[in-house]
């Protein structure tokens, strides 16, 4: 943090009250067309009597043109192991290989201690529906390195990757896009593996207006340094300000 640093809006973040037990977000998608099948298993599996602890579902179309329909289901470690012995089977089915759409799952396992959040409002989001408080207004927000700053173990652990690297609103929303495309579409550059910009959706698929980027990265320095330098991120950056100084913390975003 800059020194004499005063954050240019007000900005919440969440405590974890037992931080022995991670949080488990699980990415369900089919990519084509034809989401039947993975509505049919979805309505049992994550919406049945043993529901995650919260569920969100997306649209987005990924680098080869294909429409992607996702399931964001998220539970505590202590949650998921059982949950998932109960529902492998539709994924582990030889049917699926001869159905309209394909699919694809990832699952990841996030230690609280390597884990941060930012919030423009005091309400909370996905994964945020499952911590124990908001704290805020917090200072750590604004300046380059403001979210390595809310990674607890950023204060003993040095995050930068070390192994060798081989290859919504009017005004916000489209250079929003951009940014998402740029860190999408240039992986050697950026260290950015793969960035799939998505549009929230309802129970029937119809678009919210809220949107994310769900992106994977060597380290926390690849989206720190394009956030601190590239024109995308830049953009994006000061087209937010002139909001949040306009609506304050009734910028709903």
């Amino acid at each position: 943090m800059p020194e004499g640093w005063v954050a240019p809006a007000p900005a919440w973040t969440n405590h974890w009250a037992n931080e022995n037990d991670p949080i488990v977000a699980g990415y369900f998608a089919a990519q084509g067309g034809d989401t039947g099948a993975l509505d049919a298993w979805a309505a049992e599996a994550l919406f049945g009597d043993d529901a995650p602890r919260q569920v969100e579902q997306g649209h987005f179309v990924d680098a080869s043109g294909a429409n992607n329909h996702l399931y964001i289901a998220y539970w505590r470690l202590s949650q998921y192991g059982g949950w998932w012995q109960l529902h492998r089977g539709w994924w582990e089915d030889k049917a699926r290989e001869s159905e309209p759409a394909a699919y694809w799952r990832e699952i990841l396992s996030m230690p609280l201690e390597r884990t941060e959040t930012l919030h423009s409002t005091a309400g909370l989001h996905g994964a945020s529906l499952l911590a124990d408080d908001t704290v805020g207004p917090i200072e750590e927000h604004g300046y380059a390195g403001g979210m390595r700053d809310r990674v607890p173990v950023s204060t003993t652990v040095d995050l930068r990757q070390t192994v060798p690297i081989d290859a919504t609103l009017e005004t916000l929303q489209p250079v929003l896009k951009e940014g998402m495309r740029f860190l999408r579409d240039n992986p050697v550059e950026t260290h950015c593996y793969s960035m799939r910009y998505v549009i929230k959706t309802d129970r029937q698929w119809q678009p919210l207006n809220e949107s994310f980027g769900l992106g994977y990265a060597t380290d926390i320095f690849a989206f720190e340094d394009w956030a601190r330098s590239h024109p995308t991120h830049l953009a994006i950056f000061d087209n937010f300000m002139v909001m949040a100084g306009r609506f304050g913390e009734n910028i709903q975003l």
